[in-house]
């Protein structure tokens, strides 16, 4: 398969445009392929190459690594017949160097109006004059003037070397006329690169525009400066008048800007709404992409850290922004560099130009500290409300149980009068209810005391575990024995000493107990074994009851939780084993279920 490059409909057109093209300004034009046809003078000059060196080849061999992304981009637009205007970007020249330019791209068309490619005005974003010639008869009063002006003013050759000041100039270098004339101004220059870009405007003729670098004033006096020039031709030969002005406390102030935002968790950024560059200061990349790594630079790589369920919203945020201009600010949680969640806080306003919408500008705060402490305030309004909750619940309801037992307990030793068979089972079946209303107030309230770690919900002291385990198979073999239940404790009969609260793991081995004795039928077994080794104590508690489904283990040890078998013979809470979990916890320790071997 062949391709065939046809430059001929271009030639035209664009020899046209060239005729009305300013001394700076460079017209080319490509195809939809992005092949260069045609390459005028001023193209040459800007980018080094000859048309013979550069005519049917892509034009990517002008555009910098970093911005090959947007070539797409440019020709999805022409092919639609769209057009770009003032476009501000980067390209390369022959011998290496970026250079700013401003674009401007519109569509060629052939005969029949289909759109066959792309005419491009490329303008220097620094301007570029024709030298204005200066007579003699005018060079003394120019320089008369100059020197009356309050800004430091330099006159250079085209290599650099300083062939006048005036008296704000010296000032500045601390150099009387003597120390400044005849000296290369690149020795009042601190940097290499600052060098080395002066140097090529000067030898190219190029004004230099805005250019800011660090000006050595002398011994330990180094000033941010920013540089401009103007080219004329005086006696026949192209001078540069270098402008130098001090804005050493303008970046000082930036610098503490910087700063106060960095103090603030707060960086800044900048989405160019024609070519979609997305520009970010450096706290917001590190905080996005990492210290020190680079930042993809569109509002994909911006929105890519973004919590997936807020995504959408963002980039509606950015779209609404950037198509009618209105203000918006948005909180949103991002994943940052190194993988731990944040909160943020964007805002954003568009910057209009010539009633269009050019940039939308804004702040990214990392808010994470401020919505911890709103959580924990949230916490802490939450526990004071379950406090007061607990003791409404101690008091209201406990005490009134308690009082209304002992009076029921009186009745049934009829102390206060015999009473029917019938009186003393309705007075029995109160009494049980009570207690049952008074045993759930209570695992609630330790339950309360657990889940918030309440100071003293555990005390540890030193204690003998095989005399509580002891204990509790003693205080439950009566019951256990009236309803034809065997339990038996298996131990070495050594005691086995360790720090615990003795009340707690009472209760805990009481209630596994109960539940055990519930749940095993006449003539079954109820083992209770105490082993120890180096590194654990376990005490395992075997019955003979019907099991616990597979299905149902995982959440037995959550609140209100009962098995299948329990909802069926049981009036329980579910809060029985809740509460051995969060007992066994606070000592450090596991519990567990496991099936019969």
């Amino acid at each position: 398969m062949y391709g065939i490059l046809n430059l001929e409909p271009f030639s035209t057109a664009t020899r046209l445009a060239a005729l009305v093209g300013s001394a700076s300004t460079a017209i080319i034009s490509e195809t939809l392929a992005g092949v260069i046809a045609t390459w005028d003078y001023n193209a040459e000059k800007l980018f080094g190459y000859t048309a013979e060196e550069i005519v049917g080849k892509y034009n990517t061999v002008l555009v910098p690594a970093g911005l090959l992304d947007d070539i797409p981009k440019i020709q999805d637009i022409v092919r639609l017949g769209g057009n770009v205007a003032k476009w501000k970007t980067s390209r390369v020249r022959k011998d290496g160097e970026i250079i700013e330019v401003n674009l401007t791209i519109a569509p060629v068309r052939d005969t029949e109006g289909f759109v066959i490619g792309a005419s491009i005005t490329i303008e220097p974003a620094f301007p570029v004059y024709a030298p204005t010639k200066i007579s003699r008869t005018d060079q003394n009063g120019i320089l008369r003037f100059l020197q009356q002006l309050p800004l430091p003013i330099y006159r250079l050759s085209c290599d650099g070397v300083i062939e006048w000041v005036n008296e704000p100039a010296m000032r500045m270098l601390r150099r009387g006329e003597g120390g400044c004339v005849g000296h290369d101004i690149c020795e009042f220059l601190v940097d290499s690169a600052s060098i080395d870009h002066v140097i090529k405007k000067l030898e190219r003729g190029i004004a230099i525009d805005k250019y800011v670098t660090i000006l050595n004033s002398g011994p330990g006096d180094l000033r941010h400066v920013e540089l401009s020039s103007a080219i004329a031709v005086m006696d026949s030969h192209p001078v540069h008048f270098l402008v130098v002005r001090d804005i050493t406390e303008y970046k000082n102030a930036q610098e503490r800007m910087k700063q106060a935002l960095t103090a603030s968790m707060t960086g800044t950024w900048e989405l160019d709404v024609q070519t979609g560059h997305f520009f970010v200061d450096d706290y917001v990349a590190s905080l996005l992409a990492g210290e020190g790594e680079p930042f993809g630079q569109t509002l994909q790589a911006f929105l890519k850290p973004v919590r997936p369920e807020d995504r959408q919203m963002v980039a509606l945020s950015f779209a609404v922004a950037k198509s009618s201009g209105k203000v918006f600010s948005i909180e949103y949680r991002i994943i940052d560099a190194s993988r731990t969640w944040q909160h943020v806080f964007v805002s954003g306003q568009a910057t209009f130009c010539d009633g269009e919408i050019r940039r939308v500008t804004g702040v990214l705060q990392n808010i994470t500290e401020r919505k911890n402490a709103e959580l924990r305030e949230r916490r802490m309004s939450k526990l004071e409300q379950q406090q007061e909750f607990m003791a409404t619940l101690s008091h209201d309801l406990k005490n009134p149980l308690l009082g209304s037992n002992r009076v029921l307990e009186l009745i049934s030793r009829e102390q206060l009068g015999p009473l029917t068979e019938k009186q003393r089972e309705v007075i029995d079946a109160v009494r049980n209810t009570n207690s049952e209303l008074l045993e759930l107030i209570h695992n609630l309230i330790n339950v309360y005391k657990y889940d918030v770690g309440a100071t003293g919900c555990v005390t540890m002291e030193e204690i003998n575990l095989a005399s509580v385990v002891m204990s509790r198979v003693e205080n439950i073999k009566p019951l256990a024995e009236l309803t034809g239940v065997c339990v038996k404790f298996e131990t070495s009969g050594q005691p086995v000493y360790l720090p615990a609260d003795r009340m707690a793991i009472s209760r805990v081995l009481q209630n596994l107990l109960d539940n055990s004795l519930r749940f095993t039928s006449a003539g079954g077994l109820i083992l209770v074994r105490l082993n120890e080794d180096h590194q654990r104590i376990m005490i395992e508690i075997e019955d003979d009851g019907p099991g616990i489904p597979e299905e149902e283990r995982c959440g037995m040890f959550e609140r209100f939780q009962q098995g299948t078998a329990g909802r069926r013979t049981t009036t329980g809470s579910g809060l029985g084993l809740y509460l051995c979990k969060q007992i066994i916890t606070a000592h450090g320790g596991t519990i567990g279920v496991v099936d019969k071997p």
